[in-house]
């Protein structure tokens, strides 16, 4: 029983990094590139 125990636990385990290594890899991903255009008008005209 104990040895089942371990081995599901090992496994989640596994499974847990998986899924914080794919999450780590997806997010750290560069937002895409957008042009902001900004108007800028002088002073006192």
């Amino acid at each position: 029983m104990i040895y089942r125990l371990i081995k599901y636990l090992l496994i989640l385990a596994i499974l847990l990094a998986v899924v914080i290594a794919g999450y780590a890899v997806l997010f750290d991903l560069p937002p895409p590139s957008q042009e902001v255009v900004i108007s800028v008008t002088p002073n006192g005209t």
